[in-house]
């Protein structure tokens, strides 16, 4: 769009030269056409330095857009890879949970084994110990009933003694009935 409106205006300034000069040649001024022909010529000049610097600004801008386009297609790939990258790693994010999930779960299920063994052995004491402690008061209890018995025989026994005792005791004392009924 630049570069059609400088040409058009340039074009304008030559046909504008053009046409002074064709009207100061028909007027016989040929000071003024001298001098309008010089204008001419810098106006040519002036006109060539702007159709090359137009030439310039549409390669540059040609390059600009080439460099753009080759950019816009860099963001894209680098936007594509992002997105396969963050897919990547919610993959592996839910991959590495899964293995976690995995791993305590078999860790729990080792440790958990692991225990078992390991008190399996104690609880078997404990039970052995129990029953041997629950024979023990059996056996306490029942000696204890046998030895209040025998308590009992022998209170029985010692009064019974007593008795026998005091009894043989008024005996030797000297009342006959009972020394003739005891021997």
């Amino acid at each position: 769009m630049e570069l059609s409106i400088l040409v058009l205006s340039l074009l304008a300034l030559v046909l504008f030269a053009l046409c002074c000069l064709l009207f100061f040649k028909n007027t016989g001024l040929s000071g003024a056409v001298l001098g309008a022909r010089a204008e001419l010529d810098a106006i040519k000049t002036q006109g060539k330095t702007l159709a090359d610097r137009a030439e310039k600004l549409e390669d540059e801008k040609a390059n600009l857009s080439a460099q753009n386009r080759s950019l816009e297609r860099e963001l894209a790939t680098l936007r594509e890879r992002e997105r396969a990258l963050n897919e990547k790693f919610g993959e592996f994010s839910a991959f590495s949970a899964k293995i976690f999930e995995e791993a305590r779960g078999k860790f729990e299920s080792s440790n958990k084994s692991q225990m078992d063994s390991l008190l399996a052995p104690l609880k078997e004491d404990i039970k052995r110990f129990a029953g041997r402690i629950e024979e023990m008061n059996a056996e306490s209890e029942r000696k204890r009933g046998n030895l209040e018995a025998q308590i009992g025989a022998l209170k029985e026994l010692n009064t019974t003694l007593g008795k026998e005792a005091r009894g043989l005791a008024e005996a030797l004392k000297g009342q006959n009935k009972y020394a003739g009924s005891w021997v």
